[in-house]
């Protein structure tokens, strides 16, 4: 096993005690060189809402660890790649989503690229490609297939909803959305009773006129905060409706694109798979002990227990086996990130176009269907290269680098992260921790309207 491998853990595992289960979202600001069109034909920000877009599509799975990324690649035929990876923790891992999605992809590129220019009807073929290729992810979201796990679906929430109004006496105020509920509660019904893709357009297009009421006063947020529905089922409501309404506006978006560059006839997806080494874990044989001695560096006795305490935020009581006990739980956290830690999508996705093979005009964005994690943002941060708009903040320790033979850069992300604990250290003991939803969307623009003049651009990069 390298050092770097195992001090990189050591310190996952560092950071991963301090932090604890904070969560703060964040927005990364764009940078001149990053966003530079020279070399390109897409534009920056139409580069990074495609990205974002295809990104979210490809979330057909369920499965908590199967996050998708996405990066777009022009050749030099005018053509585009789009690459696509998924969390792993060994070669094989997510192969069959994977596939699901490449095929998936292949067939809404083909309706976009047989689309007519005289057509009026491009954005309900291209509807129809996202809505066949992410069926069974639009039930899951809407709670009407898959196990619920005590959770209401849809027409539930909205049934819990108008209760809520009836005993706050807020019927005759809020009307407008007891009736849209009603109508939408009665297309899930349809839905139940003949589930096929037209009904289920159908159902999309009633939560759309139930985000879409003209009174200001009657939104899903007016719903009242009473004990048959609480804020957190009406936040689950409206996140709930936001991203079911979206896939039409992402239909929406990828219409005016092609429209916007007509040369883009081919697109061909690329899986990437990286070296199969690149997976490779530590050894059986490495032991906690081993670890435990090397994470503090120092005797039990040179450190302070209260500080130590302080430091970590363990809940340890001040006593001699502190040390001790917070040396044994940084131990097993970095034990468990080198015998099971994954390498996300985001970062196999930047090791491929920047590290293993040097690409003639690379990507400039990467996105997954969430917020890049805690640790991705930091290293694509310090890596320079790529672009990802937000971070959802979350912190996991079951993180790690592909193993590569650019020990230079594993180096420099170690002192990275040594810099992180230290900013850490610093951050108040006591506060609200936040709690921010793992994935966002964006707000897609007609691509006409996003920097459309070279002029825009240029007041962009000054």
């Amino acid at each position: 096993m390298n050092a770097f491998e195992i001090q990189c853990a050591k310190s996952i595992a560092h950071l991963s005690m301090l932090r604890g289960k904070r969560s703060l979202s964040v927005e990364n600001p764009l940078v001149k060189t990053r966003m530079s069109d020279k070399d390109y034909r897409l534009k920056f920000t139409d580069e990074e809402s495609l990205t974002h877009t295809l990104a979210f599509i490809s979330s057909i799975s369920d499965v908590p660890g199967y996050v998708t990324a996405v990066c777009i690649k022009e050749t030099r035929n005018l053509s585009l790649d789009v690459l696509l990876a998924i969390n792993k923790g060994q070669p094989d891992d997510g192969e069959a989503v994977l596939n699901r999605v490449k095929y998936g992809f292949e067939d809404l590129f083909s309706t976009l690229c047989n689309a007519s220019t005289e057509s009026t009807n491009n954005e309900d073929r291209v509807y129809d490609a996202i809505l066949t290729m992410c069926y069974d992810r639009i039930l899951r979201r809407l709670k009407l297939r898959g196990p619920k796990r005590g959770k209401l679906n849809i027409k539930e929430m909205l049934m819990r909803g108008r209760e809520s109004i009836r005993e706050t006496e807020k019927s005759l105020e809020l009307f407008p959305l007891i009736t849209e509920a009603k109508k939408v509660e009665g297309l899930v019904d349809g839905w139940l009773a003949e589930p096929t893709r037209s009904n289920l357009k159908v159902l999309i297009e009633g939560l759309d006129g139930l985000k879409r009421l003209k009174d200001p006063c009657n939104k899903v947020e007016d719903i009242p905060d009473t004990t048959q529905f609480p804020l957190d089922m009406r936040g689950n409501l409206i996140n709930i409706i936001d991203k079911v309404t979206y896939y039409w506006k992402c239909a929406v978006f990828l219409c005016q694109l092609w429209g916007k560059y007509l040369l883009y006839g081919q697109v061909k997806v690329v899986l990437v798979c990286l070296p199969p080494n690149a997976f490779d874990g530590a050894p059986a044989k490495h032991r906690k002990a081993n670890l435990a001695s090397k994470i503090l560096r120092r005797k039990p006795e040179s450190k302070d227990a209260k500080g130590l305490k302080s430091m970590c935020r363990l809940k340890i009581p001040e006593s001699a086996n502190a040390i001790s006990d917070a040396s044994q739980e940084l131990a097993e956290k970095a034990e468990e990130t080198l015998k099971e830690g994954k390498v996300h999508a985001e970062i196999q996705l930047l090791f491929h176009c920047y590290e293993l093979d040097k690409m003639e005009s690379p990507p400039r964005v990467v996105c997954s269907n969430k917020d890049a994690c805690y640790l991705c943002n930091a290293f694509i941060s310090m890596h320079g290269k790529l672009y990802t708009p937000k971070s959802h903040g979350r912190l996991y320790h079951l993180w790690r680098l592909p193993r590569t033979e650019n020990i230079e850069l594993h180096w420099r992300f170690v002192k990275h992260l040594e810099g992180l604990i230290r900013k850490n250290v610093l951050l108040p003991k006591k506060g609200k921790r936040r709690f921010s939803c793992e994935s966002s969307l964006g707000a897609l623009q007609s691509p006409s309207r996003l920097c459309s003049s070279s002029n825009e651009m240029k007041k962009i990069l000054e």
